[in-house]
């Protein structure tokens, strides 16, 4: 008699890393010199032109809270908007019935 269950061990979901090494940024800068290679990766264009001004999403004096509140602001009132346009769109559907059934019951 036994008094505790056998043990069964599944199959996992380990996955083997599959990665290859990359490039040192020093070989790199080997192969751009000696062949004359250009860049291929660069970085997202964060400076602008003064008349611009300072991208919010950069500027490290840009209050995230403001910025998240707007979004959600903007979100409520597309989502709104849909709604209220929905419910136009049923008024007219309910306007547009035919005449002979209303009031009928089955």
């Amino acid at each position: 008699m036994r008094i505790y269950k056998k043990i069964t061990h599944k199959r996992g979901g380990l996955r083997v890393n599959t990665s290859v090494e990359g490039k040192t940024l020093e070989q790199k800068i080997e192969q751009i010199m000696s062949n004359g290679d250009k860049i291929e990766a660069e970085a997202e264009l964060i400076y602008t032109d003064r008349k611009d001004g300072v991208v919010s999403g950069h500027n490290i004096r840009t209050d995230r809270f403001e910025v998240a509140v707007d979004a959600i602001g903007r979100t409520e009132r597309a989502e709104t908007a849909k709604r209220d346009n929905v419910a136009k769109l049923d008024i007219v559907k309910d306007d547009e019935k035919p005449s002979g059934t209303e009031g009928e019951e089955g």
